[in-house]
């Protein structure tokens, strides 16, 4: 549409108006995408990449600034956390509204300056005819241009200080009204509007002159002035539609600018120095974290950042190996920050710049390089040059590795790059080993066959379903966010390597192949699986009837979890009802569905018989007794969260860990809904994959159900009752996080929990990472879990080394005390509400 009224629209003012008529009457509102097709627009526009010519008709330029008016005042009207980064793009690529350019005459000082009788007439007449009469008759961003070519020569030449001075007035006012001004200009004509503060911080600027000179303190301070002066500027101009609005606007969006050069020569000035200048350094990212928060792009995860790295900043000592810590968890997250704005800019311009590029004949250069542009001018560039300066001196001077080992110990194959486990697609030599380098995991995919070992290229939770899944296949696996490492690796793919994952060391070499090579058989021994009695069971039982048989060992461990917790009081086990094997079985029986073909199939029968099955377990009734006990037990106003116990988890050698379905904050009259989708879990590819890779037999095609309440806990954990990495016992390893514990489970959200390690005397507690995940999962308002962010800043995990360590020790007590009690390293998930602990889940470890 816009390529189409570009071409209709030939001046500069009829595609303004076009781009009025598009947000008032077309389809856009607040979409993202069509205002992010717009702000490509808007700037190639305005820029000059897309050319404007005369329309053989007569307006002067006040049409043009009412036009940018209305286009603002749509804009702001229709401003959302979700499009403010996009409409902040926009904003500067529109005329001004200021009074002088929307009265009927604008721009009369050229006419003046044509008709001077003291300069030469040749002169005289180019003004008038390429700039005077032009711009009154069709003005475009090119007559800016003409302005700064005649402004030059005037200069240049021997003409009145006059003329010469009107002239300079004149390109002034020209810059005004093409939003072209400097940034001193527009502070200097906004500063008498602004309230005290603002125009105190306005005036400092403007009579700073060091500018990007003088010592770093005086740098620093600078960029303090500049970024509390874009706050008070946002604040000040964000209700306001009238004139000053848009110049503080305007000023706020240049603040940003200027900031970028002030960064670059901070940062220079502490990498020439040969000490590190941490606090100096911290503050410089401290800063540049506020100015992303200005700028709108993810504004609650930079305030977040930015108050826990404030939280260390001021009492920061590298020798202190706690706040070290604390200080890698803040740059860690910082650096996803960075990350995250560059995806975005990425994602949301992209496409309609390449789209719109090659439909209005820009050049390739101009479509190529404009994300990048938009990175590079912005703090996210330079934050993400501090992060690295600092990540660096703080490893080299802590000793610290670039590398994580999950599962240690020694693969062969061939090495073979991967975007991502999910969509990896073996070729046709199966019987090949392969170590796979992995772009991206979300910790719930399966360890494909043939994989020996793999290698991914950014941290997960260490106790995440996919670590344990590598611990139960005992397949080494390491993850490494060392950019050397990322390089070597890459050099040497499609070679066959040996690779070796120690706790001490992480090395690779080419190895020649061996000769007729298979894939190792699943490791760990026969599956233990009990034989499921999916017979005569009523609908829904209370957990002290439930048995490994009748409802699987994830149910039969809470009934002992039950038992246990009643015996020493040192944790509770939430109320819990279980819909028992049988269930679903009677269910199937009598819709006449039948299941006994599905192991005789397989490639795209198989997939097609799966979603059939599925499809039938969305129809199945579910028995009213259910519902009735649900209500009875947990009440009406619950909000449950609904698991799986199928016969195939929970062993000591065949975890099935996260390979089925639980849904989260369900209410009691939504429960049938959720339980035929836990059911139908059961024949979802991916599980199905598994129990076949892993040997387990048919019967262990049985899916139990168990109901718990739903608790939105301070602080969730996962421990083992042994090192899962060095494989000690005498350690009990946990990892914590806010909130929830799906998000330690899983690896969707990037980022490390906090990990800590308990001696066997409970008397020593190692902090080994302090958390950088960016959000905690809250309940939904329409259902299951959604993310918010994450702040640091005032958490007892983090800032209370007293609260931590008495946390590590309860946990650790109750993992040896399981561990003994049933006889082997256990894998317990609970989490802690106020001064109560509660365990939802312990299973044997994997991998021991």
């Amino acid at each position: 549409d816009l390529a189409e009224a570009d071409r209709r629209n030939r001046s500069w003012r009829e595609k303004l108006q076009g781009v009025e008529q598009c947000l008032t009457e077309g389809s856009t509102a607040a979409n993202p995408a069509d205002l992010a097709a717009l702000a490509v627009y808007l700037r190639w526009l305005h820029r000059g990449r897309i050319a404007c010519q005369e329309d053989s008709r007569h307006f002067r330029p006040h049409h043009h600034a009412r036009a940018g008016a209305a286009i603002e005042k749509i804009l702001l009207e229709r401003k959302t956390p979700e499009n403010a980064p996009i409409i902040r793009r926009i904003l500067p690529f529109l005329p001004s509204h200021d009074t002088p350019f929307t009265q009927s005459e604008p721009l009369t000082r050229i006419r003046d300056i044509a008709h001077r009788n003291d300069i030469p007439k040749d002169l005289k007449n180019e003004i008038k005819h390429r700039l005077q009469n032009k711009l009154h008759r069709c003005a475009g961003p090119e007559d800016l241009e003409t302005s700064k070519e005649l402004l030059a020569r005037v200069e240049g030449g021997d003409y009145p200080d006059e003329f010469v001075a009107e002239f300079r007035l004149f390109h002034a006012e020209l810059e005004a009204f093409f939003n072209a001004q400097g940034l001193n200009q527009r502070l200097g004509a906004l500063r008498e509007s602004l309230p005290a503060e603002p125009r105190r911080d306005a005036a400092r600027l403007l009579d700073d002159e060091h500018r990007e000179n003088g010592r770093t303190r005086e740098l620093l301070s600078r960029l303090r002035t500049m970024t509390r002066l874009r706050t008070g500027l946002a604040a000040w101009s964000a209700d306001r539609a009238d004139p000053d609005g848009q110049s503080a606007r305007l000023a706020e969006i240049e603040l940003e600018a200027a900031a970028f050069p002030l960064l670059s020569t901070l940062i220079n000035r502490m990498e020439s120095r040969k000490t590190t200048p941490w606090k100096e350094a911290m503050e410089a990212v401290s800063l540049a974290l506020e100015n992303l928060e200005i700028g709108e792009t993810f504004p609650e995860e930079a305030a977040a950042t930015r108050r826990e790295l404030d939280t260390v900043r001021d009492r920061f000592d590298p020798g202190d190996s706690l706040l070290a810590l604390r200080l890698k968890a803040s740059l860690d997250r910082s650096r996803r920050l960075c990350d995250r704005t560059a995806d975005f800019v990425i994602a949301t311009f992209h496409r309609p710049a390449e789209e719109l590029g090659r439909l209005l004949d820009i050049p390739e250069r101009d479509i190529a390089l404009f994300c990048e542009a938009d990175l590079r001018a912005g703090p996210a560039f330079q934050l993400s040059k501090l992060v690295a300066f600092l990540a660096r001196h703080l490893c080299l001077e802590n000793g610290w590795k670039e590398w994580e080992p999950l599962v240690p110990g020694r693969a062969e194959g061939r090495l073979e790059a991967i975007e991502s486990l999910d969509s990896y697609q073996q070729d046709g030599d199966n019987g090949a080993k392969r170590i796979l380098l992995i772009g991206r995991a979300n910790g719930e995919e399966n360890i494909p066959a043939g994989a020996s070992g793999l290698v991914l290229l950014h941290t997960i939770p260490h106790l995440s379903h996919l670590a344990v899944r590598a611990r139960q296949g005992r397949v080494p696996f390491v993850f490494t966010e060392s950019g050397d490492h990322h390089t070597e690796l890459r050099e040497l793919l499609g070679s066959h390597l040996r690779l070796d994952v120690t706790q001490e060391s992480l090395t690779w070499q080419p190895v020649e192949a061996a000769a007729n090579e298979a894939p190792a058989a699943p490791a760990g021994g026969a599956p233990d699986i009990p034989s499921p009695d999916p017979t005569a069971n009523p609908p829904i039982l209370p957990l002290a009837e439930v048995n490994a048989a009748r409802a699987g060992n994830k149910a039969d461990s809470l009934r002992r979890l039950a038992a246990h917790a009643a015996d020493n009081n040192a944790y509770k086990v939430p109320p819990t009802l279980v819909l028992p094997f049988g269930v679903l079985d009677s269910a199937l029986d009598a819709a006449g569905v039948d299941r006994s073909d599905i192991l005789q199939l397989s490639g795209d029968a198989l997939c097609e018989r799966l979603a059939e099955l599925r499809s039938a377990i969305d129809t199945l009734p579910v028995p009213d007794d259910i519902l009735s006990a649900a209500t009875e037990t947990f009440g009406r106003d619950a909000r449950l969260i609904v698991r799986s116990s199928s016969a195939a988890e929970d062993g000591e050698t065949s975890a099935g860990a996260g390979i089925y379905l639980s849904v989260p904050n369900v209410s009691p009259n939504d429960l049938p809904g959720a339980i035929r989708r836990v059911w139908a879990s059961l024949w979802e590819e991916k599980p199905w994959e598994n129990r076949r890779c892993s040997g387990l037999p048919e019967q262990t095609d049985h899916m139990a159900v168990i109901l718990q309440p739903l608790t939105v806990p301070d602080v969730s954990f996962i421990a083992h009752s042994a090192h899962p990495v060095t494989r000690e016992r005498d350690h009990v390893y946990l990892e914590a996080a806010l909130g929830p514990g799906d998000i330690l489970t899983s690896a969707t959200e990037p980022g490390s929990p906090c990990r800590l390690s308990v001696s066997s005397s409970g008397d020593t507690v190692h902090t080994l990472a302090f958390p950088s995940l960016s959000h905690r999962l809250v309940p939904g308002s329409s259902g299951g879990l959604q993310p918010e962010t994450a702040d640091y800043s005032a958490c007892p995990l983090v800032n209370d080394t007293a609260f931590r360590e008495a946390f590590a020790r309860r946990v650790a007590a109750i993992a040896r005390d399981l561990a003994a009690t049933l006889e082997h390293p256990q894998d317990i998930e609970g989490f802690l509400d106020g001064d109560t602990l509660s365990i939802v889940q312990s299973r044997p470890q994997p991998g021991l």
